[in-house]
């Protein structure tokens, strides 16, 4: 399976900011649901339900959010137990918002209709009023909106969180490596890899110097001299050898001291240029 490459500390940035708000916003849906609860007459179920989501929710969000963090609790956070927490938990954050807004809405419509003609003209009220709830109060109708609105939103990071691990899970079941860490080994070889680059080793790995010997990667009639490769039987066909008498040894080339100019190229002119240190006092 082919996997498009995404940024994963760019990914591990965005679960971390959506774990933030979900951690600021379910102690606000817990108040704004329990004081949906306490007015006047029996809390109906849903509201219930929304209201132990938010605590069931908590154990679940610290370990989604806080076991990848510590190097102690890394073993514990397991890409599919990740992916299969944050599904459910959007599952039921999805049923819980549905659930209270169909209820609210319900209990309007019926209010609604329950009510005299003549007294709905005269408030001009419509069936999306709270003024027109069946059972509870208006405060609690108004309540249950704001909780399904921050239940929208906390469904929307929660959906969002699930899409990041089941990309983590998919990642991780080809590679058996999740994207973070092969991005953190990734940069640790490419600082390895500087550092060797810019170190005072004069002799890089995997190669030795040579030193008047031959060496096989430049060829059977290489030899390293000061620096740089010669041929050594080009070096011998050239004659640079000097004989003992002081000339060299190919014919074409200029004796020491003969003065002449053969093969248009020219020579030492005749003379004693020996040492005697006259000019010395």
């Amino acid at each position: 399976m082919r996997l498009p490459n995404f940024n994963a500390r760019l990914m591990q940035t965005f679960s971390t900011v959506f774990h933030s708000l979900q951690a600021v916003f379910i102690p606000v849906i817990m108040g704004v649901v329990a004081a949906a609860m306490l007015q006047d007459g029996p809390a109906p179920s849903q509201e219930k339900f929304m209201f132990a989501m938010t605590w069931l929710f908590i154990p679940a969000l610290i370990y989604i959010a806080l076991t990848p963090q510590f190097e102690r609790t890394k073993p514990l956070s397991h890409p599919y137990a990740i992916i299969a927490l944050n599904s459910i938990y959007c599952f039921l954050w999805f049923v819980s918002f549905i659930a209270l807004a169909v209820y609210n809405n319900n209990n309007q419509k019926n209010g609604f209709n329950k009510m005299k003609k003549e007294d709905r003209e005269k408030n001009k009220i419509d069936k999306s009023s709270c003024a027109t709830v069946e059972n509870g109060t208006e405060k609690e109708c108004g309540l249950n909106k704001t909780a399904v609105i921050l239940g929208v939103f906390m469904f929307l990071w929660l959906f969002a969180n699930t899409l990041i691990a089941a990309y983590v899970a998919l990642y991780y079941r080809v590679h058996l490596i999740t994207p973070l860490e092969a991005s953190q080994s990734e940069g640790v070889q490419i600082q390895e890899q500087t550092k060797d680059a810019f170190s005072s080793s004069n002799e890089p790995d995997g190669y030795a110097l040579i030193d008047g010997q031959h060496d096989d990667r430049m060829g059977g009639g290489s030899e390293y001299r000061g620096g740089s490769a010669y041929d050594v039987d080009e070096y011998n066909t050239y004659g640079d050898r000097i004989d003992n008498d002081g000339s060299y040894g190919r014919s074409g080339r200029v004796s020491a001291g003969s003065g002449s100019y053969e093969n248009g190229r020219k020579g030492f002119p005749d003379g004693d240029y020996s040492y005697t240190g006259a000019g010395l006092r």
